[in-house]
């Protein structure tokens, strides 16, 4: 029994690696969701601080559905099926953006009776939204 041993050269080798990587940078860039779905999720955060602080709370299903329809638009115009997501994101969710959502609404209801009711939910919110919106900014980053 004859092993054939073909040897590749050079060149075909590092075009063969050069095609991997750019069928790994394009599957990449469309799993990765566009900027402005972290800018819209970013602000529709906020607004859930903002409407908590000046106590129209009724309003945050609007929100919140607003959320589940963008991300419903997002996942189905990618085209792509997500995985599951992994514990740690979740875990994460619950030990800093809960806890961060909460806090930002008790500073806002502190800060009303100081700066006034709209300007205490708008940095409130705003903080929130910027703190969204970092994160994902980050997140793009690593895959990048």
């Amino acid at each position: 029994m004859e092993i054939d041993k073909e040897q590749i050269k050079k060149s075909e080798a590092k075009a063969a690696l050069d095609s991997i990587e750019k069928i790994k940078n394009s599957s990449l860039k469309r799993a990765l969701p566009p900027r402005w779905y972290n800018t819209v999720l970013a602000v529709l955060a906020g607004s859930l601080v903002f409407l908590a602080v000046v106590n129209l709370r009724e309003y945050q299903v609007l929100i919140i559905l607003l959320m589940g329809i963008v991300i419903t638009y997002q996942v189905q115009s990618s085209g792509i099926s997500t995985k599951p997501v992994p514990i740690k994101y979740i875990v994460m969710t619950f030990i800093f953006l809960v806890p961060l959502y909460f806090l930002l609404v008790i500073a806002g209801q502190y800060l009303t009776p100081k700066l006034g009711e709209l300007l205490g939910a708008l940095l409130a919110g705003t903080l929130l939204a910027t703190f969204v919106y970092l994160l994902g900014m980050a997140e793009r980053k690593k895959y990048r």
